[in-house]
């Protein structure tokens, strides 16, 4: 099977539809010889069940990563060209388009984690009679097209948004374009992903068992010492994969960047542009999206790094639910302040979309 793959790939010359039947074919045959030599206790069903999920993962995600390795040492003609990739790195715009997409994810990773981590205390620790509008408020760009989001940002604060045109008037504000741009695009990415960051946070926060802090206070701790040094080291598992999440959302975010980048170029953004647009160079685009891997794979090694093997496990042996404990007060302050500008500009980008289109022909209202 792997033999006729890559014949294939080096004479470049497709299999058919045929080549299907005899995959499946050869499927059954390794499935049954396994089976006869007791593997997995000999299971035919789930022999079957392991190989195929083995082909699939072979297929749609293991081959099509290799697969852009190829291109990058290869030139237009299909030469063989080690150092092809070098010339593309040497250009002055693909290093600020890479400088351009790490540092829109370092910040859009902080900005989300961190109000993520406030809605979830808020929703969990503070909030009483609030705490269902508020959760159904922190989520709801998650369940909104991504488009969505910087579209209404856009109806919001662009050109001609209601924001815009109140600074100008009440304010003076000459510079009518600051939103495209790096600040546009974070403003978006933050409000789009927060809710992926918020949901991994709060399942974390209900997963703290009280009774450790309550132990805390009995040996004479303090509610900050409580929350810095019991409360904040349980949610370092959650932190670390709701910024790994974040990070990875935001560099393969498309929409935002296409939408609100104006002259800041990303590399979602210059991939596309190199495969689909009137400059066509294959071996850019995909050293481009070599970038992005690895800068995926660095970030998941830093988290794992950062986690470690320790465990996090808050209590063991027999359950005894405790009392949740309140926090300081000055951080229910900070808290409810930092949450309130997230939750009302989710409000205001959901109804300046909701108000541009017409209810009946669904056209969009221009100025």
């Amino acid at each position: 099977m792997l033999f006729m793959l890559l014949s294939a790939t080096v004479v470049q010359q497709g299999m058919g539809y045929a080549t299907t039947g005899i995959f499946i074919a050869l499927g059954s045959i390794m499935t049954l010889a396994m089976a006869r030599l007791e593997w997995l206790g000999g299971d035919r069903f789930v022999i079957g069940s392991l190989i195929t999920i083995i082909v699939l993962i072979g297929i749609f995600i293991l081959y099509p990563s290799i697969a852009i390795f190829i291109p990058m040492f290869t030139n237009s003609t299909g030469e063989f060209v080690p150092l092809g990739f070098m010339t593309v790195l040497g250009q002055s715009h693909i290093l600020q388009v890479i400088w351009n997409s790490f540092l829109l994810a370092m910040a859009v990773g902080f900005g989300c984690t961190f109000f993520g981590l406030m809605l979830a205390i808020y929703t969990s620790r503070i909030a009483k009679r609030t705490a269902i509008v508020r959760r159904v408020f922190s989520i709801l760009p998650i369940v909104t097209p991504p488009f969505i989001v910087g579209l209404g940002v856009t109806l919001m604060m662009g050109r001609s948004g209601y924001v815009t045109e109140l600074m100008v008037s009440w304010f003076g504000l000459t510079n009518t374009n600051w939103l495209y741009g790096f600040t546009g695009i974070w403003i978006a990415q933050v409000l789009a992903f927060t809710p992926m960051a918020f949901m991994i946070l709060d399942g974390a926060i209900k997963s703290i068992h009280p009774s450790l802090e309550e132990a805390s206070y009995t040996l004479s701790a303090n509610r900050y010492q409580t929350f810095n040094r019991i409360f904040l080291p349980l949610l370092k598992p959650a932190l670390a994969n709701a910024f790994l999440i974040v990070i990875v959302q935001s560099l393969a975010d498309f929409s935002n960047p296409l939408v609100l980048g104006g002259n800041f170029d990303v590399l979602a953004t210059q991939i596309y542009f190199y495969i689909t647009g009137a400059q066509l160079d294959y071996q850019a685009a995909n050293t481009l999206g070599v970038i992005l891997l690895v800068f995926s794979l660095v970030v998941f090694c830093i988290q794992y790094l950062w986690i470690g093997k320790r465990s996090y496990v808050t209590i063991s042996g027999k359950f005894s639910r405790g009392d949740v404990q309140p926090l300081p007060r000055l951080m229910v302050w900070g808290v409810t302040l930092s949450s309130l500008p997230g939750w009302r500009l989710t409000v205001c980008c959901t109804a300046a979309f909701s108000t541009a289109a017409s209810p009946l022909t669904g056209a969009w209202i221009t100025r």
